[in-house]
């Protein structure tokens, strides 16, 4: 019978303390990638010279900072979209795409290790390729 009375009373400090206890907020693990390139590269509105890159994915997920190889130069900051591939990436991976002739590739997305999704740039449309 005792365990009866001390049900109720358990019942309310538990949801006291649920009700006082701040949420937590969930963050995102810190994604930071560092790449050299031997040659220049384009990302949407600017051409990275060849040389060491950060890529640091924000804690919104659907932006992507890239910094100098000491993190001290911010050279953009863009949107991205979630890329699927049907693999994990084992290693920081970088995906290029061809451009046009004469002109540095463009990279297309990125994958932080241990992810299948990563971060696809978005760039303007192109009014010069044929439709």
């Amino acid at each position: 019978m005792n365990l009866y009375r001390k049900l109720p009373l358990v019942a309310i400090v538990i949801t006291v303390f649920v009700c006082l206890i701040p949420q937590a907020r969930a963050q995102l693990l810190e994604q930071k990638v560092r790449v050299t390139f031997s040659g220049p590269v384009e990302v949407p509105g600017e051409i990275l010279p060849a040389g060491s890159y950060v890529f640091e994915a924000l804690e919104s997920g659907h932006l992507t900072r890239i910094l100098s190889a000491d993190e001290r130069h911010v050279y953009a900051t863009l949107f991205t979209v979630p890329e699927e591939r049907t693999e994990t990436a084992t290693k920081a991976t970088i995906v290029l795409e061809e451009n046009h002739p004469g002109t540095p590739q463009k990279i297309d997305a990125w994958f932080y290790p241990g992810y299948s999704t990563g971060n696809e740039f978005m760039y303007k449309p192109d009014s010069n390729r044929a439709h």
